[in-house]
């Protein structure tokens, strides 16, 4: 009884119940797709730098994020490296070896990255292999062969095929050297590895650096950046002192910032088209009991109750609250699965921005449950708050008063 009479004072003056629905509609609209590309890009910013280089995880040792030194590796067992491939949520591990040295040829030289990979492992973890502009990835250590940043080859004066040598610090703490030849050019997309990333195969360095099998890191992928956390508890409920695991997030710390910052503004700008949903709600609710307290005060003289009449106008706020929410998060739905499947191409100087900081310029989308469960109670709190005024009016109203007003 009190849902068909709260609808048929819904279409009593639809153009007001439109006009509120409408605003309702665009506001749960605006935030579905605005959260659905904001989360869906940072997946995609997420997943594009860990497959660059760190991996979504990473097992090290305990100092080795504060002092990034040989003496901070660990040595990596069979067992060891065959139960972190086995774990549970872990889609690919791969040992690393990391360490800086000098590259040269006769009147160059300049600082590098020195990273030692398995080439069986890898691609599993990174998108090295997809990252060679020129030439191919590292097979044999004898003769050793390297890949290069494109950019560092090219201040070295240097392209694929050219003898280099490397000079770097061995584990017993003497310095060391060996010719190699470059057999590929790397471009990463970010200047500072494009200037200074130096691949090479992981027992070619262990055997240049005379470490044995130790390793400074065992970086480790996921199949998506919500399984991170799991995985890390996993790893760390079985692994031994001083060995722990680092996220993405304490890899890369400047990104996460970068994200945190980005993600406040988007807050702010939700919490406008709330306050303008309030406002709409408020509007509505507010002028149809005012303008139907005469009808109100003569029901409440033939006995309906207040708490009756409440009903009555909070199902009708309800209804058209759920209508806009309804009508605005299938709209939102629709377009953030289009943007999955049609990401957007940035051009211009903003997409030579990003390329500058190693991101490709795609703006892509997400249709994950959190954020239209988030919407809609953000939207019903709202809600809830706009509409508490003008019930209280009508639990509060007598049958005179009502009667009387104009």
């Amino acid at each position: 009884m009190i849902g068909r009479l709260a609808w048929r004072n819904l279409g009593r003056n639809r153009r007001r119940t439109l006009l509120t629905v409408a605003a309702v509609f665009f506001a749960t609209f605006l935030m579905v797709l605005m959260r659905g590309l904001q989360l869906g890009t940072y997946d995609f910013f997420i997943r594009q730098s860990t497959r660059l280089s760190t991996g979504y995880l990473q097992v090290q040792h305990a100092d080795y994020l504060d002092r990034q030194s040989l003496r901070q590796s660990f040595w990596l067992t069979d067992s060891l490296f065959a139960r972190i491939r086995t774990t549970r949520g872990v889609t690919g591990a791969a040992p690393r070896l990391e360490t800086g040295g000098l590259i040269s040829n006769r009147t160059t030289s300049y600082g590098v990255r020195l990273l030692g990979i398995d080439p069986s492992y890898e691609p599993a973890v990174t998108d090295f292999p997809s990252r060679i502009v020129a030439g191919r990835m590292p097979e044999t250590n004898d003769p050793l062969e390297i890949v290069a940043g494109y950019r560092l080859l090219e201040n070295l004066d240097a392209s694929v095929g050219d003898t280099l040598v490397l000079l770097a610090e061995a584990y017993p703490g003497f310095l060391t050297s060996r010719f190699a030849v470059v057999v590929g050019a790397l471009r990463i997309g970010h200047e500072v590895h494009d200037r200074s990333l130096v691949l090479l195969p992981l027992a070619a360095l262990q055997d240049l650096l005379e470490t044995g099998n130790r390793v400074t890191a065992v970086a480790v992928a996921v199949q998506r950046n919500a399984d991170v956390p799991l995985v890390r508890d996993q790893l760390q409920a079985w692994l031994n002192r001083p060995l722990v695991v680092r996220t993405w997030e304490d890899l890369m710390p400047e990104l996460r910032q970068a994200i945190e910052l980005d993600n406040i503004s988007g807050l702010l700008f939700l919490f406008m088209l709330l306050i303008l949903v309030a406002f709409g709600v408020l509007n509505t609710v507010l002028m149809s009991v005012l303008e139907r307290s005469r009808e109100f005060g003569m029901l409440l003289a033939l006995g309906m109750p207040n708490a009756r009449l409440l009903r009555v106008v909070l199902v009708e706020a309800v209804l058209m609250v759920l209508i806009g929410l309804v009508l605005g998060s299938a709209a939102g739905f629709a377009v953030n699965a289009y943007l999955i499947r049609h990401p957007i191409t940035l051009g211009g100087e903003l997409a030579q921005l990003y390329e500058y900081y190693g991101f490709l310029p795609i703006l892509t989308s997400s249709v994950a449950p959190e954020i239209f469960l988030r919407t809609v109670l953000r939207v019903l709190a709202i809600a809830g708050i706009a509409i508490a005024y003008p019930l209280w009016h009508v639990l509060r109203l007598e049958p005179l008063k009502g009667i009387r007003y104009t």
